[in-house]
């Protein structure tokens, strides 16, 4: 997902009552955008769902992923 993409998903969340804002994919913390969409999606009040792969915390560049989520 681009960050044009993200900022779409956004601007579109911020116009619905939506509760919960569900990630999904092989392992989308790896996307760039990743953590500015929850970042993005916490701020409007939405509760985050992450649907990791676990895997991807036992790489070096996730290590503080856990603490993050």
């Amino acid at each position: 997902m681009s960050r044009e993409t993200a900022e779409q998903c956004v601007a579109a969340l911020a116009q619905t009552e939506i509760p919960t804002v569900d990630i999904t994919g092989g392992a989308p913390e790896l996307n760039p955008n990743f953590r500015w969409l929850v970042e993005q999606s916490r701020a409007l009040g939405r509760h985050v769902m992450d649907r990791c792969n676990l895997s991807v915390l036992l790489l070096p560049s996730q290590a503080d992923l856990a603490g993050f989520l």
